[in-house]
């Protein structure tokens, strides 16, 4: 919606907020949130480092709702970028991802991103 400096301060917090707790998959979700910012911004180097980031830490907890979503996240990044191979590679994981869920709403969005 636009409140890029907003949305990033919530997100600043949060992180800052789970650095001496277990909320790994809140802390990997606000990092996704500043890589979301980041592209919008079109600084997509960084907005990689903060995706990079978060898959990781996702990851590691085994979180794999918000994992595909970070992985089309991604996949929109190096598609902005510029990077189809890098892209699809992301979008690919997603809808693996999100098959192994069973989340057939979830893998319509990212074929129809991909149509477009």
């Amino acid at each position: 919606m636009g409140y890029f400096d907003k949305s990033w301060e919530i997100c600043k917090t949060a992180i800052f907020n789970c650095e001496d707790s277990k909320f790994t998959q809140i802390h990997a979700r606000a990092m996704s949130c500043m890589a979301e910012i980041k592209r919008h911004k079109m600084n997509y180097d960084a907005a990689i480092s903060f995706h990079d980031a978060a898959i990781q830490m996702l990851s590691e907890i085994g979180a794999k709702s918000d994992l595909a979503e970070a992985h089309y996240q991604l996949g929109l990044t190096f598609a902005q970028k510029g990077d189809i191979e890098k892209s699809q590679k992301n979008f690919d994981t997603a809808i693996q991802l999100f098959h192994e869920m069973q989340a057939p709403n979830q893998i319509q969005k990212v074929k129809t991103w991909l149509r477009n």
